[in-house]
């Protein structure tokens, strides 16, 4: 993890793969993106967003990617899929940490 005035980057990796991640605050929660070319996608973005609700909090993620593989519409289809179950894990994990 590297500190910048405007953000934080970040590198993981897994299985030989690895991806560089830019991280930055924002009012209502943070965005992040993946750095380059360097990473399973050729684009990706994802905003976390957090805000009173009735008694609690509602939690929101959003992403866009695209690999820029033929044929693209069918690639980036899939891309987004699989994303858009990472992103419910990873709300499922946060509803089951904080109850």
């Amino acid at each position: 993890m590297i500190e910048l005035d405007d953000g934080v980057r970040v590198i993981a990796g897994a299985s030989g793969l690895e991806i560089g991640l830019f991280f930055e605050k924002r009012e209502d929660g943070y965005r992040y993106e993946q750095e380059g070319g360097a990473g399973p996608f050729e684009a990706m973005e994802t905003t976390i967003t957090y805000g009173p609700e009735n008694e609690g909090v509602r939690v929101r993620m959003r992403s866009a990617v695209t690999l820029d593989l033929f044929p693209r519409r069918l690639t980036d289809r899939v891309a987004a899929w699989k994303r858009e179950a990472e992103l419910e894990r990873a709300l499922d994990a946060l509803e089951t940490e904080l109850g």
